[in-house]
């Protein structure tokens, strides 16, 4: 089972003119919503625990979703107090 929260958010990476990325503060009316459906969560969740079984290890991953296609940009073996 998984639980969601909203974490505090202010700051976030945007697409700059010249196209690289940049730092703006994220508008009020945006820092009350979910980054992540219900449903994103759940795939990713399931998709996750999918890794892990295959990896055989516990996995940090860094994702992206792009037109409701979830693709993982990156998997490791979690280090540090969370692999205990």
């Amino acid at each position: 089972a998984f639980e969601s929260f909203l974490s505090e958010k202010d700051k976030m990476v945007s697409l700059a003119e010249d196209g690289g990325t940049k730092i703006d503060d994220v508008p009020i009316w945006k820092q009350q919503i979910a980054c992540l459906s219900k449903s994103h969560i759940a795939i990713l969740y399931k998709e996750i625990l999918r890794a892990k079984s295959v990896f055989n290890f516990d996995v940090d991953v860094e994702f992206a979703i792009c037109d409701e296609q979830l693709y993982f940009l990156q998997a490791r073996p979690i280090t540090g107090k969370l692999a205990q």
